[in-house]
């Protein structure tokens, strides 16, 4: 089975929650996180408690194997032959000028330069109209790095499909450049995104481990690939996001309804057994009638089978692993 993996950028991470990250981890198996060293860098350097805690937890999910730096996508004999990666790697290379041009237009050759943007910006010591001029052309600087960004990104993840035949989803804020790839691929990614969203974030008191254990659950595995082949016929659909988000929340409630009803008859019927059951159990015991008390205590068996066929049966089981994780996860 193909990888699910969520290729991110360097600014897009370095700001990134630990807590929306789990939630990532419910969905993909991995993180690959462009320039992600650098990341690293700028937290170990910085004072900040958050920051720290964001280190911690990335170099273990980096020795995990949860996140990982690709390599960044150089031609290869097979990605050169491909339409999108050659589409895309002269749109990246569009937005790698554009964001020089823009560096040289306000005499910005370094980051720290960059950086003293948002500096003079936020300082109280510039005028109204200063600020004003600052402010734009701060805008102007860093749509000019998001959108390279943004191309580098969306290349990688064309360069990681191919190369290591995995879904590889570009994560972006918002789309600035919707036409680097092939729009299949970007349908599928919408509909996963959608899906996450749905999800609850787990907070600081759910442990990665318990993250890592719930997917490798067997009965969470085989609802993950339900909700899986879900999202693959769902975006081969074609339909707009707010389609999608209003067919999810639908099939999600029947399957809840479904199943709370099924969980009354069971535990309605499981009170009759032990009521009816549990004497004759006792009394078979009693009388040395083991034959007749051992099928009495697999009434309870069977009862417990019934109620998972009738979840396997239910309208909505596609979905039924996020009503679990929300049921599971939810504060």
């Amino acid at each position: 089975m193909r990888e699910l993996i969520a290729v991110k950028g360097i600014s897009l991470f370095a700001d990134y929650r630990c807590s929306a990250l789990k939630r990532d981890a419910l969905i993909y198996n991995r993180l690959a996180a462009l320039n992600f060293d650098e990341s690293l860098e700028s937290w170990e350097h910085s004072s900040n408690e958050q920051s720290k805690y964001i280190l911690d937890n990335a170099r273990w999910l980096l020795e995990k194997g949860f996140i990982f730096q690709p390599e960044l996508p150089f031609p290869t004999e097979t990605l050169v032959a491909d339409q999108d990666y050659e589409t895309g790697r002269a749109i990246l290379a569009n937005a790698q000028k554009e964001m020089l041009e823009t560096y040289a237009k306000y005499n910005l050759d370094s980051p720290e330069q960059i950086k003293n943007f948002s500096r003079i910006v936020s300082s109280p010591n510039i005028g109204s109209i200063t600020k004003a001029i600052f402010q734009a052309q701060q805008i102007e600087v860093f749509a000019a790095l998001y959108s390279f960004e943004v191309c580098l990104v969306r290349l990688s993840a064309i360069a990681l499909r191919k190369e290591m035949e995995a879904y590889s989803i570009p994560i972006l804020y918002r789309d600035i450049k919707p036409n680097l790839e092939a729009r299949d691929n970007f349908t599928l990614g919408e509909v996963i995104q959608i899906a996450i969203k749905s999800l609850p974030i787990p907070d600081d008191s759910v442990s990665w481990e318990q993250i890592f254990d719930y997917r490798s659950d067997p009965d969470s595995f085989n609802k993950f690939l339900a909700l899986r082949d879900w999202m693959g016929e769902v975006a081969r659909e074609k339909l707009t996001p707010v389609e999608v988000e209003e067919k999810l929340e639908y099939l999600v409630n029947q399957y809840q309804q479904h199943i709370k009803l099924h969980k009354m008859k069971a535990s309605m019927g499981t009170l009759e057994s032990v009521l009816t059951v549990g004497a004759g159990f006792l009394e078979n015991v009693a009388k040395l009638k083991l034959e007749k008390a051992v099928k009495g205590l697999f009434h309870f068996k069977h009862k417990k089978i019934e109620l998972m066929e009738a979840e396997l049966k239910s309208p909505g089981y596609e979905v039924a692993y996020i009503a679990h994780t929300q049921e599971k996860f939810s504060r």
